[in-house]
């Protein structure tokens, strides 16, 4: 019985440790949400509807709607802008938040005294439909976050 606990303890942490490296580098990592509107476009989808039609599978006549969590990834070495704010989902790139909502982000992370690291939010990955004839839909992504700083305090800071 003591054999068969230490090696399913073992496979289970051998599985699992990629993922618990992950959230105790981030240190305080947080998870942001505005109430579930999904009100935030991303933008960039064109560029990465492989990763996003694997993430939310084909969309048939009707497109997907498929909830899942995105990373919020700052890119300061961004060659184009190094404000920039990347959007992953399952490990997949799927798009950037635009130059106005990367800056706002930023300026609302640095108001909230929070680290500069990837943190979370809730997303819906949309669209992706194919209909008769030429009648195909990109992925798109919209994310449940606000920008403001207190928004993005947990409610007992932000009072």
């Amino acid at each position: 019985m003591n054999l068969f606990f230490l090696i399913v303890a073992g496979i289970a942490l051998y599985l699992l440790w990629p993922r618990l490296m992950r959230v105790s580098e981030s240190g305080t990592k947080r998870h942001f949400t505005s109430g579930g509107g999904f009100l935030r476009d991303i933008v960039g989808e064109s560029n990465y509807q492989k990763g996003l039609g694997k993430i939310a599978g084909p969309g048939g006549e009707e497109g997907v709607r498929h909830f899942c969590v995105a990373t919020l990834v700052p890119e300061d070495d961004n060659p184009y802008d190094p404000q920039a704010i990347r959007v992953d989902i399952d490990d997949w790139t799927v798009g950037y938040l635009s130059r106005a909502h990367a800056r706002s982000y930023r300026r609302s992370i640095r108001e909230a005294r929070l680290p500069m690291i990837p943190h979370t939010c809730d997303a819906l990955i949309v669209g992706g439909w194919s209909r008769a004839g030429d009648d195909a839909g990109l992925y798109g992504v919209r994310l449940d976050l606000t920008l403001s700083a207190k928004g993005l305090m947990p409610p007992s800071e932000s009072n």
